[in-house]
Formats: C-alpha cells, structure tokens, sequence
C-alpha cells in the first residue's frame, strides 16, 4: 500500500490523493483511519473530525497521534479556518502546549505549533476534500496550508482532491493540484485513485449487499454484471448508484428494466436516478430544482423555495394536485423537504458567510 509505505518511510514531502469526484478519495480516507489506527483508543470524536492514538503500522504506537479533518462534511468544516482552529487546540492538547488566545494569524500559529512538536513524537495530519472548501479557501491554498512540512521530520501530512475544479456561474477553472505543486516546489508524493477492477467492484456489491442484509436473485445480479466488466469506468459513485437503484427492487422482481439495461457510465446512472426521482416527485419540480443548484453553484433552502415559487411552469404542475393558498403564491415547502430528503447523499451543506448552503 502506497500511503502505508509513505507514511512509514522518512520521506517527508506532503502526500496527495488525486482523483476525479466519485473515485473513492473520501473513503480511502477514511479506510485509511481505520487500518492504521486499529485496536485504538479514541480520545476525541466531533463532526469535523477525529484524533486517535496508538497506531498499528509503527514501531513505537504510543508516539503517534493522528489528526483527520473532512472539510466540507459539515457547514463549519468547510471554512478551512474554524478546522485549523480545532487542529491546533488538539495539538496542544495532546503535548500540554499552551492555546493560543488570539487565532488572528492562524497559519503562522499552524507552523509554530508544528514545529514545537517533541522529536521523539509522530504526527499524522490528514486532510480530505480539499476541494470542498469554500471558494476563498480554495483558491488561495498558500493562505492557510503550513509551508514547514518538509523541513518537519516528525510531521506526516496527506491530503485528497479533485486535481482541478470549476466554480462559480463562469466556471472559472481552479488547478488545486498546480497549487499544492507551486507551495511545496514540486515535492509531493502524488497518488493516483484508480478506478475499481471487476473483481473488486462485484466483492464490494456483496460487502454492501450483506451488510445491509439484503440478497439478490441470480436473475436480478445478471442485469447487473455486464456494467461491472472493464468497458464501464466502474468508480464508486458509480457502483453506489447502481446499488441505490437495487434497494427499489423485490425478490419477485423478473423483468428488468430497459432503461435500467442501457446504463453504461456515472452520467447514464445519474440521469436514471433523476428520472426514477422525477417520476416519485414530479419530473419538472425535480429537474428544476436540480438545475437551479447546478446553475447557482449553490443555494440556500430559502433561496430554492423562492426560485421555484417564481418558476411559472412549476407552481403550475404542482398546483394541479394542490388546493393555491389564498394569500401568497407559493411553492408548499414539504415539497423541497421530500427532495432534498431523497437527495440528501448526493447533496452536500456547506456554511456560506453564516447561512448553510446546499451545493450538488
């Protein structure tokens, strides 16, 4: 294992995880945590992120901390300032440094505190979704990424990425990776997510099947292994939207489903699960709905409920089946609410100047 290998070795350089959205960044992180920390005590668990201790895969466990951040899984987490916060009152938590009482130049706070660490101590930083930040976060990595690492012999860092990403209605094209190449002059360990294998992809459907508790008939498994051969880029978001779509399924269930037959990439699987959406919510609501996220780049619920009380054409096919209030024209709220709720992990929340946005 690549990351094993780098995080035991006195390679110093910072590692990178580099892959497309949907390729299994996130959980290698996260499967990641759970190999190298097992038989572990947790000492301390929140939404933004985990510190655990004792390690496995070195010499001396008791030595070695490990710190892991998921930006963007919360609002908070993907102001990256509120997670370096956290990061550092853990750091001096763990070594009895003294907190900090003023966090005004947090960066330069981040690299002092990095540096004091006792030689004799190890310490594992793990950053995942750089590329959930918010936009100001990142677009100027060099602001808030320590720039000490290399000279730091018992500081591990990695992080996971999109290589580059569009934001805004302009799409304006942003290189996370050139940036991270540009801080650290070139001296990354860089490591590419591949996509799954076929024997790997079918061994993680059944893995998903049983723990669920859920069976396929032979019949059922048939209209699913022509996607899992080579000729499908066969990425975990992939493989997770064909085992959405079996959870609708029953065990009398014997004629396929044609359009379900003719899915050959993410983007066939992503437009049958709108459609099959569309048809439990209503087509031009849900389309809409998804839309206007895409277009935006991200809204809040208030902001979605107004844009499609001022779709014309979507309060007219909702109001086909609903009774118009008689006051203000609008859009009944449950209606997002059974959406979103239905979306809700492929949907992600970030905090926007204090107002939780939804981002697709």
């Amino acid at each position: 294992m690549q990351i094993k290998t780098h995080l035991t070795s006195s390679n110093n350089s910072p590692c990178v995880l580099l892959g497309h959205s949907g390729t299994g960044k996130s959980s290698i992180m996260a499967k990641l945590v759970k190999e190298v920390i097992k038989n572990t005590f947790v000492f301390e668990f929140s939404s933004e992120g985990v510190f655990f201790q004792i390690p496995s895969w070195y010499d001396e466990p008791n030595h070695v901390s490990v710190i892991v951040r998921f930006l963007g899984a919360t609002p908070s987490s993907s102001d990256i300032r509120r997670p370096l916060i956290s990061i550092i009152e853990q750091i001096c938590s763990i070594y009895h440094f003294d907190i900090p009482t003023n966090f005004d130049h947090v960066k330069q706070i981040f690299e002092n505190i990095l540096s004091r660490i006792p030689n004799d101590e190890q310490l594992v930083l793990l950053f995942d979704s750089l590329d959930q930040l918010q936009v100001d976060d990142v677009t100027q990595l060099e602001k808030w990424l320590p720039e000490n690492l290399q000279s730091l012999s018992n500081v591990k860092c990695i992080y996971s990425t999109i290589p580059n990403i569009e934001i805004g209605m302009e799409r304006k094209k942003v290189d996370i990776h050139q940036q991270l190449k540009t801080i650290y002059q070139n001296d990354l360990f860089d490591i590419q997510v591949q996509p799954f294998s076929e024997n790997t992809a079918e061994e993680v459907l059944k893995s998903w099947l049983a723990q669920d508790r859920r069976q396929l008939t032979s019949t059922q498994f048939e209209w699913l292994r022509p996607k899992l051969t080579r000729r499908h880029q066969i990425d975990p978001l992939f493989l997770s939207l064909l085992y959405d779509q079996t959870l609708t399924w029953h065990s009398y269930d014997e004629t396929p489903d044609k359009a379900f037959l003719s899915i050959e990439s993410t983007g066939d699987a992503i437009e049958y699960l709108y459609n099959q959406l569309g048809a439990k919510h209503g087509q031009l609501i849900f389309h809409r709905a998804m839309h206007y996220l895409q277009l935006a780049g991200g809204l809040s619920e208030l902001e979605i409920e107004d844009i499609l009380s001022l779709d014309d054409e979507v309060l007219q096919s909702v109001f086909v089946y609903y009774l118009p209030p008689f006051e203000v024209f609008r859009l009944p709220s449950n209606l997002w609410i059974r959406i979103r709720n239905d979306m809700h992990k492929y949907l992600i929340e970030k905090d926007i100047d204090g107002v939780p946005c939804i981002y697709l």
